[in-house]
């Protein structure tokens, strides 16, 4: 799936964390700075992806496989 003309301003790097090996234990409010518009960002953390990427794939899959279905 291609993410651009979505409105993402940062498909290459996490909203939170300092490198790759980050994950979402470590990125919260307690331990790390997170982005403040995290609307911007495909990625979470190092591999997991935003709560609007999620939004966007799984619209896009249940909309093209939902037949598959029932």
């Amino acid at each position: 799936m291609t993410f651009g003309g979505l409105g993402f301003e940062v498909p290459d790097k996490g909203c939170c964390g300092t490198g790759k090996l980050e994950a979402s234990i470590l990125c919260n409010p307690l331990t790390l700075k997170l982005c403040s518009n995290r609307s911007n960002y495909i990625f979470w953390d190092s591999f997991h992806p935003t709560e609007r990427a999620y939004n966007i794939i799984t619209s896009d899959v249940f909309d093209k496989n939902i037949n598959r279905f029932f």
